[in-house]
């Protein structure tokens, strides 16, 4: 999983610059860094009454093929309540981007130039469902950009390296 940064300034971005670590994390570490989860909208609350930052972007969320099928409730609560919740709070405030992943496609007959913003997702995987789901809140707010990226990786919400898996109904998440 990583993190939420808001940006007050793009003028002096140096010293404007507010992150929030996951609540595990050991790093980054500095002034207006914070451990949070983006399940605890009061954060979010806090930090936009605090700061009043002019831009956000949202790059938490967790990726852990393995966590996600076994826990589809956890996951769902980190990507796509956390995005309401980033969106409650500063949707209306703060130009907002949202990191999701080409995992909102299944890869399945993929067209032949690659995916686009207009092909429709259909995700198979737990963590692709629920980052469909995170974009679904992101488009809600007032201004922002979703930017699918592709391989996703980061440590795991249990603090370990990402895996890749096969999915408990025998079929098999493949990667370009």
């Amino acid at each position: 999983m990583v993190g939420l940064f808001t940006i007050s300034s793009c003028r002096i971005f140096a010293r404007r610059v507010f992150g929030v670590r996951p609540p595990q994390a050991l790093f980054p570490k500095g002034k207006n860094i914070v451990s949070g989860c983006v399940t605890d909208a009061s954060l979010f609350a806090e930090i936009n009454r605090a700061f009043a930052p002019t831009h956000v972007l949202h790059a938490a969320g967790v990726c852990d093929l393995d966590m996600c099928e076994d826990e589809p409730e956890k996951a769902y609560a980190i990507n796509a309540t956390g995005a309401k919740n980033i969106v409650d709070a500063f949707g209306t405030s703060c130009f907002i981007m949202y990191l999701s992943a080409d995992l909102v496609f299944s890869g399945q007959n993929p067209p032949s130039g690659g995916y686009h913003e207009g092909h429709v997702p259909d995700p198979v995987s737990v963590v692709g469902k629920t980052y469909l789901a995170a974009e679904n809140e992101m488009a809600k707010a007032s201004r922002g950009a979703i930017v699918r990226i592709g391989l996703p990786m980061g440590d795991s919400v249990q603090g370990e390296k990402a895996r890749w898996i096969s999915l408990k109904d025998g079929s098999s998440v493949t990667f370009p």
